[in-house]
Parts: structure tokens; C-alpha cells; sequence
């Protein structure tokens, strides 16, 4: 029984014996010098020894023959000059099978050690072979950060091996992707920044596009590779950028959600756009790609640049197309090297329209009436450079701020605003509605040599009388208010006057000729954005003395006589009327969100108090 089981053990152990290195009788083959078992230089064996065999008419149809031999499905390529050489002798050369032979010496050849003057003992001559191994065609992604892009790599005889980028096109990268798992490919790459390392399987391949797998596309033969184009220490890898989900999305990254770097998404993750070849109708498909109603304009310097990868340039849109991506454009992930530098300021910005763009207000004035001149655009206070600012400009600021005229225009505006300029070098005829009207510039666009960011370069106005605009009056529910009596006071409307709240007497109402005023309260509550403060004034007037024409002393302030409630005060505001009425107790509280003011603006406070009394209350 041992006897039996020791046998069987032997039988076993030879069957497990590759058939490349038995070499029991004539004729068997083995493959030597590869980089796996599937391909290598081949050996023949004969009259007991392995010997070489030389490349002289070696083709595929040999190589079929050799790698059925040994037992393997099929060959990919019959090769010569392979490294590294054999040494010894050859057995034969010049073989000529017709690929349906089972075993290499029945076919055709010069006949053992019969062999062809052109295969040197010394030289590369070895005949080789590359029979195909699982796995055999398979794609990968190598020198890459993200899931969708980078080298690639093909697998043959066992081995990974890399796809050289000439011939390599949209097409082949198409079918290279869908083989991948993806959807398709937006960006074929014939060069490479990072190499792969090791050998080319493939080049100049020619796909249709219907192809399941690149290795079913034509090509020049697995390993005939042509050294002048696919040369290994040099950047010739092919490449891919595959469609991943979400691709196409765009967002602007900026001060506001109108304004803003545009940055658009590919391969996982958000890049810049380069300023190459952008126009207003890349900005206008941009803008309404997310969702807004149009564009303001549109720049192409923005700073700060911003620091991820520069993944587009060289849009060219019509203005009418719905997403970005549906412009032409340059290659994704592969902008211009000579125009879009990672480290430069060539990030394409736009400036999306906003509700209340164009919407002027005053800032740092000596009052109500004046100041410094900001306007909105893309949700964004910003300077008005003086550069060419006038007479007329300054009409038309005042007429937009709803004040009957202007007084002057100023240059120079001290204190200077902060951050950057929106307009410049305006130029108004005077009778335009709103600034935005008048021939400017370009918002956003000034000349850093007239409009110095921190230079006093502010354009600024002093308008005349007071805003039809502001404050703007709304009713509410009837509401009692209690205040201290009025003592004594003298050029002010107010008894006291805490930080944040000023009571006030407000028996000034022009009662419509009449002799009878409001018998209930109302509180009236408005905005004003001069101050950026909350007003709720409350009216207990019930009398009416009526009105008269003001001396010129009246119209220097305000005069409040006797002490104690149902005194007579009279109060006038820049109109050639005085307004007088029966005193009675009011309030007006103001919620004041700019306390350095402190109580410079208090005669601007009763200004405007005033002008919601002549104008809203007597309406009512």
C-alpha cells in the first residue's frame, strides 16, 4: 500500500509540472527572460538540450502555435529582439507556422540548427511571445488624486504595461472610460504630466467608439511600440478624464451670493476658470445657470485669486444656452499653460444681477442730506470714484435719493470710503432718472491712477431739502405713549434726551386748513438709511392754532414758549412755512445702531421727524 500511495504521489507532483520546463522529448517549448509566464523569449528543446529560437519570419501565427503549446488560451504577439538576449546556440530559424499546429517543430522552418546568417549568436535575435493571461485587457487609473482621471494602464500577458498617447483621441478616451464604469469622457490626454513607469503595450489606437474594451479597438499589435513616439522616459502617457455625476455645476465664490471667481465642477471636484477667451456671454450663461435674472457685468482679474486647480478656459457662448458647459470650450482639466497659471490672477468673475442693484445711499455726510456716494450692485455696497464727477452727476444722485435738488458736488470726500470702487468716470446729462442711466466707465472698471483705493478718490453730493424716498412712512396700530412735560426749552425740540431715545412734542401738524387734529393716536414707524436707525413717533395732537408764513429768525431753529402741558411751541423746517398747534405729550424712539454719531445729528433726527409730521401724519 505504501508502494501504491508513493507512486501516486509522483504521478501527481509531474502532472502539477508547468509544461515550459519539462523538455522530456523533442519539440517541447518553454518561454524564458519575461516578466511573467506568459511571455518571454522561447526555447526549444531537442536531442537533449534547450536551445534558442531566432526571430528570422517569426510572426503571430508562431507565436499562437508556441503559446498553445504550453497550454494558454491564445497569444497576443509574436515578437523579436527581445531583452534580454539568450545565450548558446539557436535550434531553429526562420519558422513559418500556420497557427493550427499543435506543437512548434511541425511547422515549417530552416530545420534543426539549419539556421539563417542573420541570427547572431551575440545579438538581440531571441524570438518571443506574450499569450494571453486572465485578466488580459483590463484598464486602471494610475498618478492621480481623484476616482476619474489619470494615467493609463493596460494589462497584458500578466502584466500592467502603459498606453502611449500617440493617435490617442476623444473617441479611444470614450471607450476607455465607459470600459472604467463611466458614463463616457470628457478630456483626452496624449501627454501625460506625470509618466507611468515600465513598458507600452499599445499605440495608435484607432477605436470606433462602439467598442467594449480598448483592446478590441485597432492598434499596432500589443507591444509593437515605435520608440520616436512612445518613448518610456519621456511624457507620452495616455490619459482620461472620465464624466463623474454633478459635472458642469458652477458657483461663485465672493462677497455675495451675486457676485464672485466662477468655479465649475469636474472629477470630483470644484476648479477656477481661466479668464482665457471669457466674454460678457460666458458671464450672461453663467448667471443664469444659477438662477438669476441676468447679469450686471462681468471681470476677469479677481483678486484674491483663487487656489484650486485651473480646470477650464477658451469658453465661446452664444449667451443664449442654459449651463456653462454647453458652450464650447478647451479641454477640461487642460487649460492653456501660456495664459492660465495656477499662481496668476486669471480667475473669470461675474457680477449677477440682484434685486435692488443700483441703489444708492450717503455715508460719513454732516447730515441727512449729504455725503459720501456708495451704490449697490451684485449685493454689495462700493465706492463711486470722482474721477470726472460734476454738477450733473450730482443732480442726478440727488434726484435718485428723492431730494428736490443739489447744492453742490464734492470731490476728494474726507473720510475716504473703504474696499473697492464700483463706478467711475460718470458722466450724467442731468436729467437721468438714476445714476446707472448716465454713460460710466463700466461697473467695476476704474483707472487705479484716478481712483486710488485708499486715496481720497470719493465722489460725494450735498442735496437739497429733504428725501421724498426717505423716511417712508407705514401705519400702525393705535398706541398710547407717555413722555415727561415740557418745562422749558429753547432752539430744540427735546425736554430729554437719553443715548438712544428722544422725546419729543410733536404739536406741529398742518391740520389741512382745518381747526380740529387727530383725536386718537397712531404710531408710524420708518427706516431710515441714512442713519440706519428705527423711528416710532407718536402724534396726541387734538388742536390746531394754524399756520403762518415763518420770519427769517424762525427759520433759523425750532422755539418752544412756557412750561407745562397745552403751551403753545411753534417749530420750522426748510419749507417758507411755520406749523404751530396745541402742545401735547409724544414720544419718538430711536433705536440708533451707529453710536458714534453720538448727539451730533439731533437737528437731523427732528428734520426727519419733522418731515414725517408735514408729510404722512397730515394725511391721515
Amino acid at each position: 500500500m505504501r508502494q501504491l500511495n508513493t507512486m501516486f504521489l509522483v504521478i501527481l507532483v509531474i502532472s502539477w509540472i508547468p509544461r515550459d520546463i519539462q523538455g522530456q522529448t523533442d519539440g517541447d517549448v518553454r518561454i524564458r527572460d519575461g516578466d511573467t509566464q506568459y511571455q518571454g523569449r522561447v526555447e526549444i528543446y531537442h536531442n537533449g538540450e534547450w536551445r534558442r529560437v531566432c526571430e528570422e519570419g517569426w510572426g503571430i501565427n508562431d507565436a499562437k502555435v508556441v503559446c498553445g503549446q504550453l497550454g494558454f488560451e491564445d497569444a497576443h504577439a509574436g515578437h523579436v529582439n527581445h531583452n534580454p538576449r539568450g545565450t548558446g546556440a539557436f535550434w531553429l530559424s526562420d519558422v513559418n507556422c500556420a497557427g493550427t499546429e499543435d506543437a512548434l517543430n511541425n511547422c515549417t522552418s530552416g530545420g534543426w540548427g539549419n539556421i539563417n546568417s542573420a541570427c547572431g549568436i551575440n545579438d538581440y535575435d531571441d524570438a518571443w511571445v506574450i499569450c494571453k493571461a486572465p485578466g488580459d485587457g483590463d484598464l486602471r487609473l494610475v498618478n492621480t488624486s481623484n476616482a476619474y482621471e489619470g494615467s493609463l494602464e493596460i494589462q497584458y500577458g500578466g502584466r500592467w504595461g502603459r498606453v502611449c498617447g500617440y493617435g490617442w483621441d476623444l473617441t479611444s478616451a470614450n471607450v476607455a472610460c465607459k470600459q472604467l464604469g463611466f458614463t463616457g469622457a470628457h478630456t483626452p490626454i496624449s501627454n501625460m504630466s506625470t509618466r507611468g513607469s515600465g513598458r507600452y503595450w499599445i499605440q495608435n489606437l484607432n477605436c470606433q467608439g462602439s467598442e467594449a474594451s480598448l483592446s478590441d479597438c485597432y492598434h499596432d499589435g500589443v507591444g509593437e511600440i515605435n520608440p520616436q513616439y512612445c518613448d518610456e522616459t519621456s511624457l507620452h502617457d495616455a490619459g482620461v478624464l472620465c464624466k463623474g455625476p454633478n459635472d458642469g455645476d458652477v458657483r461663485l465664490v465672493g462677497p455675495s451670493q451675486y457676485m464672485g471667481r466662477v468655479e465649475i465642477f469636474y472629477a470630483g471636484n470644484w476648479g477656477r476658470v481661466c479668464t482665457n477667451g471669457w466674454s460678457l456671454s460666458d458671464a450672461v450663461v453663467t448667471c443664469r445657470q444659477l438662477g438669476f435674472s441676468g447679469i450686471v457685468g462681468s471681470l476677469t482679474s479677481w483678486t484674491p485669486r483663487g487656489t484650486s486647480r485651473v480646470l477650464l478656459d477658451q469658453f465661446n457662448c452664444a449667451g443664449t444656452e442654459n449651463r456653462l458647459d454647453a458652450c464650447s470650450h478647451g479641454w477640461i482639466g487642460y487649460p492653456s499653460t501660456a495664459y492660465c497659471s495656477a499662481t496668476s490672477n486669471v480667475d473669470a468673475s461675474v457680477l449677477c444681477k440682484a434685486p435692488d442693484d443700483g441703489q444708492l445711499r450717503l455715508v460719513d455726510g454732516n447730515g441727512y442730506n449729504s455725503g459720501r456716494v456708495e451704490i449697490k450692485f451684485a449685493g454689495v455696497w462700493r465706492r463711486v470714484c470722482h474721477n470726472g464727477w460734476g454738477s450733473d452727476d450730482a443732480e442726478v444722485v440727488c434726484r435718485q435719493l428723492g431730494y428736490g435738488g443739489y447744492i453742490r458736488a464734492a470731490r476728494d470726500w474726507s473720510p475716504k470710503g473703504n474696499g473697492s470702487f464700483w463706478l467711475s468716470n460718470v458722466r450724467c446729462l442731468g436729467s437721468e432718472t438714476a445714476i446707472t442711466n448716465c454713460a460710466n466707465g463700466g461697473i467695476g472698471s476704474h483707472s487705479t491712477d484716478n481712483c486710488d483705493l485708499y486715496d481720497y478718490d470719493d465722489a460725494g453730493v450735498y442735496c437739497q431739502g429733504y428725501s421724498r424716498f426717505y423716511p417712508s412712512a407705514s401705519t400702525a396700530s393705535p398706541t398710547g405713549a407717555s413722555g415727561p412735560r415740557c418745562a422749558s426749552c429753547s432752539n430744540t425740540l427735546a425736554c430729554r434726551e437719553p443715548q438712544n431715545t428722544l422725546q419729543l412734542h410733536t404739536s406741529f401738524i398742518t391740520c389741512d386748513g382745518g381747526s380740529v387734529c387727530h383725536t386718537t393716536a397712531k404710531a408710524y414707524s420708518f427706516y431710515s438709511p441714512f442713519y440706519s436707525s428705527y423711528i416710532t413717533a407718536y402724534s396726541y395732537s387734538r388742536g390746531c392754532i394754524g399756520k403762518s408764513l415763518c420770519t427769517s429768525q424762525e427759520l433759523q431753529g425750532n422755539t418752544c414758549t412756557g412750561s407745562g402741558n397745552g403751551k403753545a411751541c411753534k417749530h420750522c423746517c426748510s419749507t417758507n412755512y411755520c406749523n404751530s398747534g396745541v402742545l401735547d405729550t409724544s414720544q419718538a424712539s430711536v433705536n440708533n445702531n451707529n453710536n458714534n454719531r453720538g448727539n451730533d445729528h439731533r437737528s437731523a433726527w427732528f428734520n426727519v421727524i419733522c418731515v414725517l409730521l408735514l408729510f404722512v401724519f397730515a394725511r391721515n
